[in-house]
C-alpha cells in the first residue's frame, strides 16, 4: 500500500506546483530557442564529395584507398589549404598566442573530416558558416590532391630520365668506341663483311669460281685478304656481336627514356568522383530542435526533484 500512496502523494505535489512546472517547460523552450539561435550559435553548413582512387601505385602493401586517405590526412595538403583560405584568421585564431598553431590545427580537424567509407572510397567533409565557401574548399583539397600526386609520380619519373639519359650516353659512347675500331679494320686490312668475304676468299684460294672470272683470280689480294681475316677476322666477329648487343641494349633504354618523358608530361586525375561537392541549402549545425528538447527536458527533470525535495522538507 506504500507505493501507490507515493505515487498519489507525488501526483498531488505535482498537481500543486503545475503552474510553475508549466513556466518552466515554457521558460525553457523560449529561453533554449533564443539561445540556440544564430545570434548566439552561429550556423554551420556542410559540404562533402565522395572518392574512389584511381591511377595511383600503391606501396608495400597498402591500398589505393589507403595511400589516398594519408595523402589526403598529410601535413602538406592541410598547410596548403589553410595558407589558400587563410583560416588563421577566418577562424579568429591570434597568432601571436604561444600555442596558435596547435588551436589552429584543433579548429580545422573540428570543422574538417576525412574518413574511408566501408565502399573502400574516401569521404571528405567540410563544416563553414558559409556554404560557398564550404564547397570550395572540399574542391581545393580534391585539386590539392591531384597537384600532389601528380608532383610526386613525376619526380620519379625524372629521376628516371636522368638515369636514362646517362645509360643513353654512355652506351652511345660504347657504340661509337666499337665503330671506330670496326672502321679501322675495315680501313687497315678491309674487313667489311666476315662472312661473305670469308666465303670469296675460300672460292679465289681454291679456285672455285665459274664463269669468265675463274682466270682473271687475283691470287696476291686473295693471299693478302686470307691473311688479314685470319689475323683480325676474330676480333671483328667479337665487335660485331659487342656491337649488336650495344645497340639492343640502347633501343631499351630509349624505349624507357620515352615512356618517363611521356609520364612526365602527361596531365592525370587521379580520383573518381562519386559525389560532388555542391554549396549547401540547408545547416546542419547547430540542430535547434535537439538543443531545445534536451534543454527542456533537463529543466523539467531538474524542476520535479526540486519540487520533490521541497515536499520532503515540508512532512
Amino acid at each position: 500500500m506504500e507505493k501507490p500512496l507515493s505515487n498519489i502523494k507525488i501526483m498531488v505535489a505535482l498537481g500543486k506546483w503545475r503552474w510553475h512546472l508549466l513556466i518552466v517547460f515554457v521558460g525553457s523552450i523560449v529561453l533554449s530557442s533564443v539561445f540556440s539561435g544564430p545570434t548566439f550559435i552561429e550556423p554551420k553548413y556542410k559540404s562533402y564529395a565522395v572518392i574512389y582512387p584511381s591511377n595511383l601505385i600503391p606501396y608495400s602493401s597498402e591500398t589505393a584507398t589507403e595511400q589516398m586517405l594519408q595523402l589526403f590526412r598529410s601535413d602538406e595538403l592541410r598547410d596548403s589549404l589553410i595558407v589558400k583560405f587563410d583560416l588563421l584568421h577566418y577562424y579568429k585564431i591570434n597568432p601571436n598566442k604561444t600555442h596558435y598553431y596547435s588551436e589552429l590545427i584543433r579548429e580545422y580537424n573540428d570543422n574538417v573530416t576525412i574518413k574511408k567509407t566501408e565502399y573502400e572510397s574516401v569521404m571528405l567533409e567540410v563544416l563553414d558558416k558559409d556554404p560557398v565557401r564550404a564547397c570550395e574548399m572540399v574542391k581545393e583539397m580534391i585539386n590539392l590532391f591531384n597537384r600532389k600526386v601528380r608532383s610526386m609520380h613525376r619526380q620519379k619519373s625524372e629521376e628516371v630520365l636522368v638515369i636514362t639519359s646517362n645509360q643513353m650516353k654512355m652506351k652511345e659512347h660504347q657504340i661509337d668506341s666499337v665503330m671506330n675500331l670496326l672502321k679501322e679494320l675495315s680501313s687497315e686490312y678491309n674487313i667489311i663483311d666476315y662472312k661473305s668475304q670469308a666465303v670469296e676468299v675460300t672460292k679465289g684460294f681454291l679456285k672455285t669460281i665459274d664463269g669468265a672470272g675463274a682466270s682473271h683470280i687475283n691470287t696476291k689480294g686473295v693471299e693478302q685478304l686470307k691473311k688479314n681475316l685470319e689475323k683480325k677476322g676474330g676480333d671483328y666477329i667479337l665487335l660485331n656481336d659487342i656491337l649488336e648487343g650495344l645497340i639492343e641494349q640502347y633501343i631499351e633504354i630509349k624505349t624507357e627514356h620515352e615512356i618517363a618523358l611521356r609520364d612526365v608530361k602527361k596531365e592525370l586525375t587521379y580520383t573518381n568522383l562519386v559525389s560532388s561537392p555542391v554549396p549547401a541549402d540547408k545547416k546542419v549545425y547547430p540542430i535547434r530542435w535537439l538543443i531545445v528538447f534536451i534543454s527542456t527536458l533537463s529543466a523539467m527533470i531538474i524542476s520535479f526533484m526540486v519540487i520533490l525535495y521541497f515536499e520532503k522538507q515540508k512532512k
